[in-house]
């Protein structure tokens, strides 16, 4: 159905990061300067440019420590491509592609350095959380190690680890899986304070500031006295917090999201909900990362990636019913009436005035359109040559056509598989293919190669003379017939 873009301001699609699979375990997102996604899966690191994704690793093989697996990546401002293992962390500048590995004295003093996540704060910081306790600051070119939680787990025989980190009145604040509440002040050397709150004995899963309050995110009522202001209670305007599904919490600059396994929430910066958006996932897999990326938004999923992005103001979205996640559409044609007939990689579909939709599945990369009359639509594809649509009987059918003496004797073997755009004249359709310009008699529906002379068109003739600015695009050039 056609919706109206002002009520509901994003939209969310699937990436289609590999051409022979759909379903994708993704452990960590990314996205540069650029606008690139990348994404790690299977200790594989990829960079995917909206077409394929490049395997980073295979370009720095002789880079990296090849046994030490990335289990986490981060993109920083300064697009440097941060990847922690199991044992090291190093960073790749995306500007030189040199590897940088961070120096061993510099990391925890310890041989498990599994790291629980990586988040770069309002002010540029990086905080990596170890599992043991451990915390690495990173500040531009500075690094700063943080002992504390590692320390008090220790004394205590219970393993403290980090868990929600956010920034909030220019202090670092961690939340650690003993219901305990880390504060860092950067200001005065990274000095640190502990707070147990009252009660909990539950890891604190996720944290944020939001003016004179620290929204914390553990089970039950709580409300304490901060220097800083108030800690509260996580309590979202339009949606809960789930209590046993696995979720994301990402902030952004003025707003931030919550992703479960198949519902993203989009909220204002005091938590009050915006949209809720359903992720078209098959599985219900997890959703395990999460990016904001100017205005939008990229998941992780154990399924694939997804993207929210805006819509357009004063535009309205047609809602594909075609399978698969590849929604692209290359072609459209809107009749008099107001229906359209559409083509996308995945099939193609006629909408009739009053909302009615006839899906042909089997009708793929369907890229472009001509009307040969009232009822015969002319579609061109990619691999598939040309079909046309049957307006009446709502069917696709195969175009009918001859071909002359010409194309018989040389281009059998070479008809345009792939056609790229079509135009007429009075007397023609006009095919423009991957290997050449081809003529269709409207009549006879007989189909001729226009032959090239030394690599540039002749001049056709033309009955028309409202014809002679028409353009035909090749390979070789760009021509505009002239009639004599």
């Amino acid at each position: 159905m056609s919706r109206p873009a002002s009520g509901q301001d994003y939209a969310i699609t699937k990436l289609k990061l590999f051409p022979d699979r759909d379903e994708v375990l993704i452990k960590d997102v990314a996205t540069d300067s650029k606008g690139f996604v990348w994404f790690l899966t299977n200790g594989e690191i990829y960079r995917y440019d909206g077409y394929r994704s490049l395997n980073v690793l295979r370009t720095i093989a002789d880079q990296v420590h090849t046994a030490d697996m990335p289990q986490h990546i981060l993109i920083d401002r300064h697009d440097r491509l941060w990847m922690a293992g199991n044992a090291n962390l190093s960073y790749l500048d995306l500007r030189t592609w040199k590897v940088h590995p961070v120096a061993s004295p510099l990391l925890p003093p310890v041989e498990d350095r599994a790291v629980f996540s990586m988040t770069e704060l309002s002010d540029s910081t990086i905080v990596i959380g170890y599992e043991n306790g451990h915390l690495l600051l990173v500040k531009g070119s500075r690094f700063v190690r943080v002992d504390d939680l590692f320390e008090l787990g220790r004394k205590s025989s219970n393993k403290l680890s980090p868990r929600g980190m956010t920034l909030w009145k220019n202090k670092i604040w961690i939340g650690t899986t003993g219901g305990s509440l880390l504060s860092i002040d950067p200001m005065r050397r990274y000095s640190t304070q502990i707070r147990k709150l009252t009660g909990q004995d539950s890891y604190v899963r996720t944290l944020l500031g939001h003016g004179d309050t620290l929204f914390v995110d553990v089970p039950g009522d709580i409300g304490f006295q901060l220097e800083e202001g108030f800690g509260r209670q996580m309590r979202p305007r339009g949606f809960e917090l789930s209590a046993d599904k696995y979720f994301v919490m990402k902030e952004g600059a003025d707003m931030h999201i919550y992703a479960e396994d198949d519902a993203l929430y989009i909220t204002d910066p005091g938590l009050r909900l915006r949209q809720k958006l359903r992720i078209p996932t098959k599985r219900k897999f997890r959703t395990v990362a999460a990016q904001i990326s100017k205005r939008e938004i990229v998941l992780g999923t154990e399924e694939g990636i997804f993207v929210a992005y805006p819509k357009t103001k004063g535009l309205s979205a047609l809602s594909i019913t075609n399978a698969g996640p590849n929604k692209s559409t290359r072609g459209i044609h809107v009749y008099p009436d107001g229906s359209l007939f559409y083509g996308t990689y995945n099939g193609a579909g006629y909408l009739e005035p009053g909302g009615k939709t006839f899906v042909f599945p089997e009708l793929k990369h369907a890229y472009t359109m001509l009307p040969m009359n009232d009822n015969e639509l002319l579609v061109g594809t990619e691999g598939g040559f040309l079909k046309v649509f049957n307006r009446r009987q709502r069917r696709i059918e195969p175009l009918k056509y001859s071909l002359s003496p010409n194309a018989q004797a040389k281009y059998t073997a070479h008809l345009p598989i792939y056609v790229m755009c079509l135009a007429e004249t009075p007397d023609d359709f006009l095919i423009g293919g991957m290997n050449g310009l081809w003529l269709l008699d409207k009549k006879s529906r007989q189909l001729d190669r226009y032959e090239l002379t030394g690599g540039l068109a002749p001049r056709p003739r033309f009955a028309d003379p409202a014809y002679a600015a028409t353009f035909r695009r090749t390979s070789a050039a760009e021509h505009q017939p002239r009639p004599f």
